[in-house]
């Protein structure tokens, strides 16, 4: 067949096997496959080589074949590198769809080599096949968004491949409960001048509020939930504005399968959920536009982590097989870093401001810090504690405000004063008390804290590994309606309770997705215990073999010496 179609040429195999394994081609059949090869081009680039600078005009639509590219921009006179790009890869979308200049610099890391498509035959393919189009549009959109969020949770030279919201349908929908609210506001509004009854415009002017303030949180609500594709995971970001926040994700390695379910309006609609099995869990990525695409992609950054992940496993293995028998060592080179440079010193860690580090989570009653995910009570428990200093307080600044106003006295005033102080006390206090109870889950461990402002603190924590079994409750109708409840942890004859966390299901899971993940952590630390142990018995082996060589050199030495003597 390669013969009939000119495809006998190396160079056209390479090329498309490039294409083939590219998700932005899925679905495509073996003769597309074959004519988008033949759009193509070759172009080897030297180590350090210039591929295009930031600024330029953007020409050509790329893969790389062969080789490593760091992509790099300038940000207050100073070149910062934001990721590297692999086989596989493509860029330059972006400049050719928006018609602007490149974003960013790429240069290669060593010998390299890219594909090249042409601008005419780049916008040639999106006329023939508006499949792709579409996705190119989704990834470029997915780097602008990157771009205006700059998720700080992605580690140094971790590449966002893609970034998406929930369909624009869902935002739709989200906003016809509030929209029904509003023109019920207009409706009362336009009626109150006519029935000459003012009671009817004021309720329909704060119909109209509440309707705005509640169709700007389901917006923000909306805009705050990501799913990302990086070459090292899939995350799921959630966000409640102050209130709560939720990093889900599985490393591409633990994937096992990612599957797709969709109902009529979706399949309508061209979108749908899925989901990601991994060996800890599965994480639920719900209505996503051409489900399809964001599948193949998934799958194929999947498949390159495995990829990767087996090859360094064997260059981890033979680095230390080769330390244990006493062998040269190559130094490891940082990833997108060119040999003949040294990674430059890390500086001391940044200090956050005051402002920062007292209101950051504030009210949030799920936040994540570096690995550790934090739990507070429900926000209800809270508004339990603190509604009587907060009665005070209003009753305090309304008619206290109104007598020192209207009968100013100096003793007023400092009675005033000193109350006002005494119930921000008593306010700020049952805050603390609620802020300082808190359950804390890391790679390794989950730990229950109860700590009494100015006063005694207990922390109990215990190893993941030795969870039992876990079970969730919420009880009441307030606890049905507002979703809070307690997760029971057991570990042997000690029960763990998480008590009054919001959505007790998820926190449970994310306890086992956890533990799964430390489980299996365990096991792969036995394995490289046991790996270490065969590699003690080989080097032995080698040092004994390598006496027995010297020794028997030396024997045939002396044989040889002695039969001259003769």
């Amino acid at each position: 067949m390669a013969e009939e179609i000119g495809f006998d040429n190396p160079e056209k195999r390479r090329i498309l096997s490039v294409i083939r394994s590219s998700h932005l081609f899925h679905g495509l059949s073996e003769n597309e496959h074959r004519h988008l090869s033949g759009m193509f081009r070759v172009q080897a680039l030297r180590p350090g080589e210039l591929l295009f600078a930031e600024g330029d005009r953007g020409s050509s639509f790329y893969f790389v074949m062969t080789g490593q590219l760091i992509i790099s921009r300038t940000y207050k006179g100073e070149e910062q590198t934001l990721a590297t790009i692999v086989r596989g890869d493509f860029f330059g979308e972006g400049a050719l769809l928006n018609n602007s200049t490149r974003r960013a610099t790429i240069r290669a890391v060593d010998e390299a080599e890219v594909i090249r498509m042409d601008r005419v035959s780049f916008f040639n393919m999106l006329q023939s096949y508006p499949d792709i189009k579409v996705e190119l549009q989704i990834v470029s959109k997915g780097y602008d968004i990157a771009r205006k969020r700059q998720f700080t949770w992605l580690a140094d030279e971790e590449a966002l491949h893609l970034v998406a919201r929930k369909h624009s349908l869902v935002l739709v929908l989200n906003m016809l409960p509030p929209t029904l609210l509003g023109s019920v506001g207009l409706t009362l509004t336009g009626l109150g001048p006519y029935y000459a009854v003012p009671a009817l415009t004021y309720a329909g002017i704060a119909t109209l509020v509440v309707a705005a303030i509640w169709g700007i949180w389901r917006y923000l609500d909306w805009g705050n939930d990501y799913y990302i594709v990086t070459d090292h995971r899939v995350v799921w970001l959630e966000k409640i504005i102050l209130l709560y926040e939720s990093v889900q994700e599985a490393k591409l390695t633990e994937v096992r399968s990612v599957d797709i379910s969709t109902d009529l309006l979706q399949r309508i609609f061209n979108f749908g959920d899925i989901h990601v099995r991994t060996y800890t869990g599965v994480i639920s990525m719900r209505n996503i536009s051409t489900p399809e695409q964001f599948k193949a992609l998934i799958e194929e950054y999947w498949k390159r982590a495995v990829e990767t992940a087996r090859a360094e496993e064997n260059r981890e293995v033979d680095r230390r097989l080769r330390e244990k028998i006493g062998l040269p060592i190559e130094k490891p080179k940082r990833k997108g870093q060119p040999a003949e440079e040294e990674a430059p010193p890390e500086g001391p860690p940044k200090s956050k401001p005051l402002s920062e580090t007292i209101f950051t989570n504030f009210f949030k009653m799920r936040y994540v810090q570096g690995d550790t995910i934090v739990y507070r009570k429900h926000w209800f428990l809270l508004l339990i504690t603190v509604w009587k200093p907060t009665l005070s307080l209003a009753t305090l600044l309304g008619l206290g405000t109104y007598l020192v106003v209207n009968y100013p006295n100096r003793v007023m005033t400092a009675l005033y004063i000193l109350l006002l102080i005494g119930f921000l006390g008593w306010w700020l206090y049952q805050y603390w008390d609620w802020r300082d109870d808190r359950y804390e889950l890391t790679r390794d461990s989950f730990t229950d804290l109860d700590r009494t402002p100015l006063g005694r603190e207990n922390r109990q924590t215990a190893p993941l590994e030795n969870i039992l079994s876990l079970e969730h409750e919420r009880v009441g109708i307030l606890g049905i309606l507002l979703n809070f409840g307690t997760v029971s942890i057991n570990v042997g004859d000690k029960t763990y309770e998480f008590e009054g966390v919001h959505n007790p299901a998820q926190v449970r899971q994310e306890v086992s997705d956890r533990q799964q993940a430390r489980v299996h952590q365990v096991g792969r630390d036995r394995v490289i215990r046991e790996e270490e142990r065969q590699m003690d018995w080989f080097a032995r082996y080698h040092r004994n073999a390598s006496e027995l060589w010297a020794f028997e050199e030396r024997e045939l030495e002396s044989e040889e010496d002695d039969f001259e003597l003769k």
